[in-house]
């Protein structure tokens, strides 16, 4: 198992099923979330990750500027990547629920076709739906 760890992020691999979890820790700047974000591109195509599941929970809401980065430039790079499936852990009280689901809306016509996206409230049911791995 391959991990990474910082004060704002948690990352961690399960190379056997090519299974990403990371983990936001904290509310971040928009440096840090530009640069969480590259490191988990890197990480996605060095180990050839097919499953991605993102605990958001503490991430807090992005600004538009980086809204608009996550879908011209982060999302495209993600569907280059090779991942087929990413879940998305977060509070649906959340403000950043509703984005998401936003950012889902646009983003199958945009770039994301090729990536099966959803949201879930716990771990539990992002971890159900990726169960189908091994099948």
């Amino acid at each position: 198992m391959v991990e990474f760890e910082s004060d704002y992020l948690h990352i961690w691999i399960d190379e056997e099923i090519n299974l990403m979890h990371s983990e936001w820790l904290r509310v971040v700047s928009s440096d840090e979330y530009r640069l969480g974000n590259c490191t988990f591109l890197t990480l996605l195509k060095k180990y050839s990750v097919k499953y991605w599941v993102v605990e958001s929970s503490k991430l807090g809401d992005i600004s538009e500027e980086d809204e608009k980065w996550t879908l011209t430039t982060l999302g495209p790079k993600i569907v280059q990547s090779g991942v087929i499936k990413l879940a998305r852990v977060v509070d649906e009280k959340q403000v950043s629920y509703n984005k998401f689901n936003t950012f889902s809306e646009k983003a199958p016509a945009i770039h994301m076709g090729k990536v099966e996206i959803r949201h879930f409230p716990t771990f539990k049911e992002a971890a159900d739906w990726m169960g189908s791995i091994r099948s």
